[in-house]
């Protein structure tokens, strides 16, 4: 009984915070907060075009679909931060902010900022060039611009994306459902005891596969670090990571050598998990396999239920934006660093399909966090 209840004790703590990673993800991202006086405001009055929208005196504002947008030409543009006035957006929601020039815009020139609760404010920097025009565009089917107004200095602070209570309520749901299942299962296949009597069997095969590992990493950097010492160069991890895994390999080979016919799968499985870590620790972050892009962007999208947010740094990993960092900088260390940095700055928000097959490496991203 004692042991049926640890395990289940065990699994309602995991499912737990696996539920509560991905229905209230710990996002916080960098937020402007002007500072001095505002020295240049535009009204939602002065609107000079718009498109699958309607614009009332009062500022309301309705949309028929997701790329409505309003067009302000000829503007006055100073500054560094812009702080947009809105009622009526959800906090979570993202809006696009397009800079032109004679009310010409470029896919390139565009903005996505998030709404904050606390103030019901949308603030964004300024890019640098030669723009005097606006295109805001919000998807929402109904929402209240006020104005467009211009700070010549602004301050950073992190701010948690809001998390409505109906999340929580969700992940306290989705909690229990799994945890009613797990139990009924427990009851009828005895999984606890199952889980122990596999694990005793085979408690001294795991001490001593997990001991020899051990030895072997320990193996592997003395000897990297006795050839750096005496070549005259800095200990190189690539290296250290690249012998270790082929130590590790033929290590998974001769210990599953009588199984080789029977349970092929074991030795796949070590010589598949030495190759993969390999790749993760030794090369640069980036394209470290051909459909890498890909799979991190669709295991980002399993990341959260609903609106998932990716920062600039997260983007640039399946985008190209990493050969170009990788190129501008001297050394890996200098490009992961910029990276970590860009991880609270908002990129956009995704409202992707989760995906079954990279739904656990999304779990496991959002536990991270």
């Amino acid at each position: 009984m004692k042991r049926r209840i640890v395990f289940l004790c065990g699994c309602a703590i995991w499912i737990a915070i696996c539920a509560m990673s991905m229905f209230c993800p710990n996002r916080k991202f960098v937020y402007l907060i002007p500072e001095g006086d505002c020295v240049y405001s535009v009204g939602s009055s002065e609107v000079d075009a718009m498109d699958k929208c309607e614009l009332q005196e009062n500022g309301m504002v309705n949309t028929a679909g997701s790329e409505a947008y309003l067009d302000f030409y000829d503007l006055g543009i100073t500054g560094k931060c812009i702080q947009i006035q809105t009622e009526g957006i959800n906090p979570i929601t993202h809006v696009t902010i397009f800079w032109g020039k004679d009310g010409v815009f470029k896919e390139e020139d565009q903005q996505q900022a998030f709404v904050f609760i606390e103030d019901g404010v949308i603030r964004a920097e300024i890019p640098e060039g030669d723009f005097d025009s606006i295109r805001f565009s919000a998807p929402v089917a109904s929402y209240r611009l006020i104005s467009f107004d211009f700070y010549d200095e602004y301050r950073e602070v992190l701010k948690p994306v809001y998390t409505s209570m109906t999340r929580y309520l969700a992940a306290c749901a989705a909690t229990v459902f799994a945890m009613v299942i797990l139990v009924i299962f427990e009851l009828k296949l005895d999984i606890s005891r199952r889980l122990v009597k596999w694990l005793s069997e085979r408690l001294n095969k795991i001490i001593v596969f997990a001991g020899i590992t051990l030895i072997l990493g320990a193996v592997a950097f003395m000897g990297e670090w006795i050839i750096s010492s005496v070549l005259g160069i800095g200990f190189r991890k690539a290296m250290f990571w690249f012998v270790y895994a082929v130590l590790f390999s033929g290590f998974s080979v001769v210990y599953y050598r009588k199984e080789i016919s029977s349970e092929p799968e074991k030795i796949v499985a070590c010589v598949s998990m030495a190759s993969g870590l390999l790749m993760l620790l030794a090369l640069p972050p980036g394209h470290i396999s051909w459909d890498f892009d890909s799979h991190f962007r669709w295991a980002l999208n399993a990341s959260s239920v609903g609106m998932n947010w990716v920062s600039e740094g997260e983007r640039d990993l399946f985008t190209h934006l990493w050969n170009e960092g990788m190129i501008a900088r001297e050394t890996v260390n200098e490009y992961i660093h910029e990276i970590n940095a860009d991880y609270f700055r908002i990129a956009f928000g995704d409202n992707g399909t989760i995906r079954i097959p990279h739904l656990i490496n999304g779990v496991l991203i959002s536990v991270a966090r």
